[in-house]
């Protein structure tokens, strides 16, 4: 509702904090209806419906900073949660936009030395796990990590995988990397090892698919695994597939591409040539000299 001069103050529908002057709530409720979404709900303070936080409402805990600011220590911080459950149905109504939180805070005091979440601790030390035998297989099938299924298929304890955390974790400790980087290589190692046993290999091309899919760096966690020995690269250079291309196609032949590719198989560039002599021209034999008689005074 936009502001008019003839239209009178009212209350905030939420926290009943009077002087709004456009719109139903004030710009505090506004947000906290932003932050905190979902189905309201009765308040355990007050008892009326509106959307909670720990059980009860923005008019309950302005009450209860209210009351942290009024019995806190002088030049401290009293926490305003420690009084949600003296609150009556009794409320000391404010202005809107004229709250002083000043001497009370909302939330605990932090225990940790980081803002946001606390530091995960380090994974326990693996190394690799003791292979007494290997079953071998009949037949060797690619596998198909996209269809993994963290509900069904996911094994926290099996050793490889809590191997490979513990790499990941050492090579995230000496490169750098962020915290997200960390878990998302952790969620990576989860989809690839959940069901490694001794003696299996990970294609390069079987784990691009599954970790592209997770929005994951496959540089990362080939990394880690090529670190633990357990990875095959089996991406051909782009020269190749691009030469094997061209080979396909009906038309001239090029020997020396074939030449290249015979003798340097990952280079791009076909050996150079040199100039043989008696090939090239002076620059007295390139440009003739005129006749006499065709040359003319201006």
């Amino acid at each position: 509702m936009p502001y008019s001069a003839d239209r009178s103050p009212a209350s905030c529908i939420d926290c009943m904090a009077w002087g709004i002057l456009n719109g139903r709530r004030c710009a505090a409720c506004t947000l906290w209806r932003r932050k905190h979404r979902g189905d309201e709900q009765a308040c355990a303070g007050c008892g009326r419906s509106a959307l909670l936080r720990n059980r009860h409402c923005r008019l309950c805990w302005n009450q209860a900073r209210a009351e942290a600011h009024a019995s806190g220590p002088a030049g401290g911080r009293a926490i305003a949660s420690r009084f949600l459950n003296q609150i009556g149905s009794f409320h000391q109504l404010f202005f809107a936009g004229m709250l002083n939180s000043r001497g009370a805070a909302t939330t605990p005091p932090r225990t940790h030395d980081r803002p946001g979440a606390p530091r995960k601790p380090p994974p326990e030390p693996a190394r690799r796990p003791p292979i007494r035998w290997i079953q071998l297989r009949l037949l060797e099938a690619r596998r198909d990590f996209t269809r993994f299924d963290a509900a069904t298929d996911a094994d926290p304890g099996n050793p490889w995988l809590r191997w490979a955390i513990y790499v990941a974790h050492q090579l995230g400790e000496t490169h750098g990397w962020r915290r997200g980087m960390h878990d998302d290589v952790r969620r990576a190692l989860t989809v690839v090892l959940s069901r490694h046993t001794a003696g299996d290999i990970i294609r390069y091309s079987e784990l691009f698919p599954a970790v592209r899919a997770l929005d994951i760096s496959v540089e990362r966690v080939a990394e880690v695994l090529a670190e633990m020995g357990v990875l095959i690269d089996d991406r051909r250079p782009s020269f190749r597939n691009l030469a094997g291309a061209q080979a396909r196609r009906p038309g001239r032949r090029h020997p020396r591409r074939d030449r290249a590719l015979a003798t340097n198989p990952g280079s791009g560039r076909p050996p150079h040539r040199r100039a043989q002599a008696g090939h090239r021209l002076d620059s007295h034999e390139q440009r003739p000299a005129h006749p006499p008689g065709l040359v003319t005074a201006l």
